[in-house]
């Protein structure tokens, strides 16, 4: 099985992929303790907390801009996401927007760099799909720092990973190679929104000795 993850697919084998999102989740309680901003990963079939090792944080406060410029946020052993570079909560009345992604540093992924650019991620899919990633987003706004405990974030998966397989009725033989066209390899996410804009730039990806 060969799995290749785009924002959009019209193939020649006539089969599409479509952004996608799983929506359900198990509430976690946590206490952060020191007053420092911290995470917790709610687990859902889209993001089991085990696969989230590491995300990426956006943090904007509602009057006064960008708060947290895309630090790296890890998972301790409790399951509770720190920074080293730890961020403390504003005064209680101060609410943040919070844009956390995963994995960090995924390849072909850009973030906002500066508190007046629009909250929008710019994405370019890489040409090797072994170094394509499985990229999620959790949203959680007008959080305040009044109980000091760990941000709950749920995950969505932005993109889709297309998986081909052989059917029952293919006769015998080995497939070397898998070829895919007409990818659209390009666009910029709306974090506010919820929705990409893609542009009309295409891709043709391969797999070879599979």
């Amino acid at each position: 099985m060969s799995t290749i993850r785009a924002m959009g697919l019209w193939a020649v084998c006539c089969f599409a992929a479509f952004l996608t999102s799983c929506d359900d989740e198990i509430a976690r309680d946590a206490v952060s303790g020191n007053g420092a901003i911290c995470f917790q990963n709610l687990s859902t079939r889209a993001a089991p907390t085990d696969q989230v090792e590491s995300m990426g944080c956006l943090a904007y406060m509602r009057q006064g801009g960008l708060y947290i410029n895309d630090e790296q946020y890890t998972r301790r052993a409790d399951g509770v996401y720190t920074c080293v570079h730890e961020y403390y909560w504003p005064e209680a009345t101060t609410l943040l927007d919070f844009y956390n992604y995963a994995p960090y540093g995924a390849e072909g992924l850009t973030t906002p760099s500066g508190p007046g650019e629009p909250r929008v991620l710019r994405y370019e899919v890489p040409s090797d799909p072994a170094r394509q990633s499985d990229l999620m987003l959790a949203v959680a706004k007008g959080q305040s720092g009044a109980a000091h405990a760990p941000v709950p974030l749920r995950f969505s998966h932005l993109l889709t990973a297309v998986t081909i397989k052989a059917g029952e009725e293919c006769p015998e033989g080995k497939v070397r190679s898998i070829e895919v066209s007409g990818i659209r390899d390009m666009g910029s996410y709306d974090m506010d929104a919820g929705q990409w804009t893609l542009d009309s730039h295409v891709s043709t990806y391969r797999l070879e000795n599979i």
